[in-house]
């Protein structure tokens, strides 16, 4: 968990599209079904899910595909909305520092610990298979601190640099 975290502002400098797929995902998955029939609602939250990473993949590499009209267009703002370097770097300092990384990384693997274990995906067929369960609070935070000091540490070893305080 540390290892991904501390590299995620550089895969989210390109904000938009994961903007786009998040938000997709969030009406999809637990506003929009909770009207519906159980039939209903697990039609939604399938096309939820196909639509978001539709939309991802439309708003990311769409350009490269020359049939289709440039995400920009279609989309708008939600293709092209960017972290600039200057807050991608500062990100990177935050999330690779020794004595706040740590804490970040543990609270972001609670906080996904129980978005992940809501009823409202574990009960999609498809994905209650492949969800994590939910584990206590205590041993997913120590887990993700340490594993998070760890790898910064051998990163220290590896390349002779530490960050202590972004």
């Amino acid at each position: 968990m540390g290892i991904l975290a501390t590299g995620l502002p550089l895969a989210l400098q390109d904000f938009g599209p994961w903007l786009g797929m998040n938000i997709a995902f969030v009406l999809g998955l637990f506003v929009l079904p909770r009207p519906l029939s159980v039939r209903r609602e697990r039609l939604v939250k399938l096309l939820a899910i196909v639509l978001g990473v539709a939309l991802f993949l439309y708003a990311k590499y769409g350009r490269a595909v020359t049939v289709l009209p440039p995400p920009r267009l279609v989309l708008g703002s939600v293709a092209t909305l960017t972290i600039g370097n200057g807050a991608t770097e500062r990100l990177l300092r935050v999330v690779n520092s020794l004595l706040v990384s740590p804490l970040i990384v543990g609270g972001f693997g609670m906080l996904m610990n129980h978005v992940l274990t809501w009823p409202e995906l574990t009960e999609i067929p498809f994905l209650r298979h492949a969800l994590p369960r939910r584990d206590p609070d205590s041993v997913v935070v120590t887990s993700g601190a340490l594993g998070t000091m760890f790898y910064l540490l051998v990163v220290t070893a590896a390349t002779g640099r530490i960050v202590l305080v972004p």
